[in-house]
């Protein structure tokens, strides 16, 4: 499968040609989702490298640009991020010396500069290739179909019904017996054959495991399948949109076994924008809600509420990539601190359950979310905030409330509702009804609108 460079990475250039930067305004127009973003300015580039909710894939540093010591310029950014792609440019041949300095502060190649935005693009494409190549996984040494004794917090599930056949199987693969008892049935490089997979859903067997490291590259092979079925071979609405939150999913399984860090936000921000592009390009309304409504229930509560607040989003006019992201990462983490509790009790279930262990849990669950997201000092306050404020409401039984709400809140407030009151419902149909009704009137007239124009499959003047 072809590695896509778009928009989904972010490869910066330190350099001050000029000539560059014309290209860049040409290269905007021709290739809106390239990803390349130029600075001279080491307090813009510090600000880049420091950003973790828009992590840098590659740098490229130019050699001699004024007041900068570039080996000394390395050793700072490797402090913020030991693990930051850097690659050194050059447009004078370097002094071996020098070469041997700057490779010994942990660059990845010393080369001459590249002449034009097109061959950068190209040095971007073979460096990140490498990077993102899901096929590097190997064989792991326990014998096949023997049980094997193995910490169940270090597997995380993938469901058999949506595995992406492939020639070959780029992950070692098992299948659960009991608490942390597991049998490999496949090891990374065996065939994986449809047959294989029919033979265990006939079993009633839902789910193979692997190792949290593969899932990542599992995620990132998901990723390049579903952009690539996306742009190449558009199909319908249930289709397109299952793809999609099928990525989702994995995207939300693997934040509940590892946590946060760094390339768990990669992987994540990469969903968000492929979301984002999707709801650039789909009109969902005009093929009916009732098909987007069925689609949605099969999938993660997390997942369905990052494409609902995506498509809420566009339809309030919300159109710069950066505060869709803000609210798909808002979408994403809203119930972080259940996730973190290893809560077995779906939200919906603990807001009205009897025991005081359920209740109290739901009742803390997105202050305690906002706390732990601020202590990271990872994301915008914004973000925290709509944690935080995901179950304020601008009116309480046709009664206004006091409470000071912002626009990200109530889009998460009223998606994360819909999920739970709608989507969680044995008649999700029927329950529509009552939710615009009893629920939507809650939120501010901005937010009714948008919903109801979803909804409805109609645009609606807000």
């Amino acid at each position: 499968m072809e590695f896509i460079l778009s928009a989904i990475n972010k490869v910066v250039l330190f350099d001050n040609d000029v000539f560059l930067v014309d290209e860049l305004k040409l290269l905007d127009k021709k290739l809106p989702s390239h990803p390349l973003v130029i600075t001279s300015r080491q307090s813009e580039l510090f600000k880049m490298i420091q950003d973790k909710l828009e992590p840098v894939d590659l740098l490229i540093l130019k050699d001699g640009l004024p007041s900068t010591n570039t080996a000394n310029l390395v050793v700072k950014l490797k402090e913020i991020n030991a693990e930051l792609q850097i690659v050194v440019v050059y447009d004078k041949k370097m002094e071996d010396l020098l070469v041997t300095r700057l490779r010994g502060t942990g660059v990845a190649d010393v080369i001459e500069k590249p002449q034009n935005l097109e061959k950068y693009l190209s040095l971007a494409r073979k460096i990140l290739k490498e990077r993102y190549n899901w096929a590097g996984v190997e064989a792991t040494q326990e014998a096949k179909d023997q049980e094997l004794e193995l910490d169940e917090g270090r597997l995380i599930a993938i469901l058999i019904k949506d595995i992406i056949l492939t020639a070959k199987s780029f992950f070692n693969i098992y299948l659960s017996l009991s608490a942390n008892k597991y049998v490999k049935i496949l090891n990374a490089g065996d065939p994986i054959t449809e047959d294989l997979l029919e033979k265990y859903i006939k079993k009633n067997v839902e789910n193979f495991y692997v190792f949290e490291d593969e899932h990542l590259k599992y995620i990132k092979l998901i990723n390049a399948y579903v952009e690539n079925e996306l742009i190449k071979s558009p199909q319908g609405i249930e289709k397109n949109t299952d793809l999609l939150l099928h990525n989702g999913d994995n995207v939300a399984s693997n934040l509940a076994k590892a946590g946060i860090n760094r390339e768990n936000i990669q992987v994540a921000k990469d969903f968000l924008q492929g979301t984002y592009q999707f709801i650039r390009r789909s009109r969902p309304g005009d093929q009916g809600f009732s098909k987007l409504l069925s689609t949605l229930i099969d999938h993660e509560h997390a997942s369905t509420v990052i494409l609902l607040a995506t498509l809420l989003s566009k339809e309030l006019g919300f159109e710069s990539s950066k505060t869709v992201k803000i609210v798909g990462t808002a979408a994403m983490l809203h119930d972080i601190h259940l996730i973190k509790q290893n809560s077995a009790v779906i939200e919906s279930v603990l807001q009205y359950s009897t025991k005081e262990e359920d209740r109290a849990l739901f009742d803390c669950h997105a202050k305690e979310g906002a706390k732990y997201l601020r202590e990271l000092k990872i994301f915008d306050e914004i973000i925290c905030q709509a944690v935080e404020q995901h179950h304020l409401r601008k009116s309480i039984k046709g009664e206004r409330t006091s409470e000071k709400i912002n626009l990200v809140s109530e889009i998460i407030g009223v998606c994360d509702d819909f999920s739970n009151v709608v989507l969680d419902a044995k008649n999700p149909e029927a329950e529509l009804d009552q939710f615009l009704i009893d629920i939507l009137p809650q939120f501010s007239l901005k937010i009714q609108k948008g919903f109801e124009s979803i909804v409805k499959g109609k645009k609606k003047k807000i």
